[in-house]
């Protein structure tokens, strides 16, 4: 199969999405599909290459928030030749990258114009919707940058409402995002599917005691210690503040390792917390640390706690469960039960410390190789292929 995957943040540096970006295209060119790539491009660190794999790569936003107005932009008129030369079989764009395409498709479908755009099957993935995190943040009373809240997002819900109205498949990686969909741009759900992200199960696994003992001791940690792990971007909707002040209710042997990188602004909101509640000696802060290295710190942990507002299916929580390290997360939810995974009845610091130490007693149970068979890329990517080819086939009944 010929595929053309848009997807802004390919690993340069694996910021956001990258590594599910980067696990989907690795997979799908491994059952030999050909795969182009039309991704964002870091100005220091060159694109992750696969093998045959066709890169068009675009520069990325220069200033935070101008996406639309300059990677964009490059995007369409990139797309729109390479389109004009190239025949796909699937187009499969992920988040709001793609904005002017999607409009194009809109305009361009009512008019009956450029027939060729809409031969191939067009899927748009979801991971998060705007209108959800807008409405989350006004809830939570969590502040809204300017140009945000007048530009950005307006355009990111416009964006939404055109992926829906110009695609053929709609994927989301979680039920609520399919739920905010129908409730905020009145989906239509012939055409939408929850498909929950993967993981990479070879390289997120556990390890022995011997070898967790080692890195543990590396990190500075004794086997007394019982580590809470949190990591990804810090932003003031993932809570870490109040993971922070969770500390102050737990024992002195329960120790928090941060891993990842913010704005300067909540970097100082973070640092103010640890300082003047004394909390030092118990928390170690990594900065960015790349994906493949993520497993060794992961499985040195005992608990993975995520206290926020709102997530689309975060794969930092599909990684620790590959690791078999119990999970406490807010903002989301599987669409089933998943062993390992608790979720926080709200985000106040005295809660969250509560539920930390009630899970640390309790013997938690995992089955792996069941975890292993529903959430590893390899399955994601067989239903994947299906649903390809099942909507392929109905586009195809529809034009004969």
């Amino acid at each position: 199969m010929r595929i053309l995957r848009i997807f802004y943040d390919w690993p340069g540096a694996w910021n956001g999405l990258a590594p599910a970006g980067y696990e989907i295209t690795k997979e799908q060119i491994h059952q030999g599909n050909k795969v182009t790539l039309m991704c964002g491009r870091w100005a220091k660190n060159p694109p992750v290459m696969l093998p045959n794999l066709n890169i068009i790569p675009i520069i990325r936003e220069p200033v935070e928030g101008t996406i639309y107005f300059t990677s964009s932009v490059i995007l369409f008129f990139k797309y729109i030749i390479w389109r004009n030369t190239y025949k796909v079989d699937v187009i499969h764009s992920h988040g709001h990258f793609a904005i002017w395409i999607y409009l194009y498709r809109v305009i361009f479908r009512k008019l009956f114009l450029a027939r060729f755009e809409f031969e191939p099957l067009f899927v748009t993935h979801f991971h998060n919707t705007f209108s959800g995190r807008w409405d989350s943040l006004k809830k939570e009373n969590k502040p809204i940058k300017w140009f945000s809240e007048k530009v950005a997002w307006p355009l990111g819900v416009m964006s939404d409402k055109w992926a829906i109205a110009s695609s053929d498949l709609c994927i989301f990686v979680s039920q609520n995002l399919l739920d905010e969909a129908v409730k905020f741009y009145g989906a239509d759900l012939s055409k939408c599917i929850v498909l929950e992200n993967g993981v990479n199960t070879e390289l997120f696994n556990k390890v022995n005691s011997i070898e967790k003992d080692k890195t543990r001791k590396e990190l500075g940690y004794d086997v007394f210690d019982s580590v809470i792990i949190n990591y990804g971007n810090m932003v003031a909707r993932k809570n870490i503040v109040s993971l922070i002040q969770a500390l102050i209710y737990l024992p002195i042997k329960y120790k928090l390792l941060l891993i990842g990188s913010g704005s300067k602004e909540y970097q100082e909101q973070i640092d103010k917390v640890i300082i003047d509640n004394l909390l030092g000696s118990r928390i170690r802060r990594i900065p960015y640390t790349p994906y493949p290295d993520l497993p060794i710190p992961i499985q040195s942990s005992d608990i993975f706690v995520l206290p926020s507002d709102f997530e689309g299916l975060p794969k930092v929580v599909l990684e620790a469960l590959a690791c078999e390290i119990p999970t406490l997360v807010s903002g989301f939810k599987f669409t089933d039960p998943v062993d390992g995974v608790f979720y926080l009845e709200n985000k106040d610091p005295k809660t969250i410390a509560d539920q930390i130490q009630k899970i640390s007693q309790t013997e938690v149970k995992m089955d792996i190789d069941a975890f292993r068979n529903k959430f590893s890329w390899k399955t994601k990517l067989f239903v994947l292929n299906n649903l390809y080819q099942r909507f392929i086939n109905e586009k195809n009944a529809k034009n004969n």
